[in-house]
């Protein structure tokens, strides 16, 4: 279900003050309110804060979606403009045994099991991309959220300080 949370709006950059005219064309139907999903990994809070940076970079009049994991709680605490929530089924990320120890067997588990469902995955994030008239998605950094822009035929950016490769490189 969608949980929304009303902020104080931040005040946008100058620069940010008007749409992109890449989005012109999209959003013409519902007067230049510019939808922008964004896909965060809930496995620590570095996406989340990072992604909650980028959005409050963006003009106050764009409407954002934040489709994660992440507790609401964060979200409440560091975020000074209205969003809306959603839970992910996307999140790819490693399976602790411990706080400290990463479980192999179990990361690889998760894994397969996702990409093994990956068209299914895909499809209902298109499905839902359209049917929230989402703008823009971007990730940090959850691949499929990219494939699935791709897929309904918007911009999809991926956003992120490091790459998963060396923690599945084991597996």
């Amino acid at each position: 279900s969608w949980k929304t949370t009303t902020r104080s709006p931040c005040k946008p950059w100058s620069r940010w003050s008007n749409a992109p005219s890449w989005f012109v064309s999209r959003t013409s139907s519902n007067n230049n309110v510019v939808r922008a999903a964004f896909y965060v990994d809930s496995h620590g809070f570095g996406h989340a804060t990072r992604s909650m940076a980028l959005a409050e970079a963006l003009p106050a009049t764009w409407e954002i979606v934040f489709k994660t994991n992440a507790p609401e709680w964060l979200f409440q605490k560091e975020l000074p403009r209205s969003y809306t929530r959603v839970p992910s089924p996307l999140d790819i990320h490693p399976v602790h045994s411990t706080s400290y120890r990463i479980d192999p067997e179990g990361t690889l588990r998760k894994a397969l099991e996702k990409i093994q469902n990956i068209d299914f995955l895909v499809r209902n994030e298109v499905t839902w991309l359209k049917e929230a008239r989402i703008d823009l998605a971007i990730s940090d950094i959850t691949p499929v959220a990219i494939q699935a822009a791709r897929v309904a035929g918007i911009p999809g950016f991926g956003v992120s300080n490091f790459t998963w490769d060396w923690i599945f490189e084991p597996l």
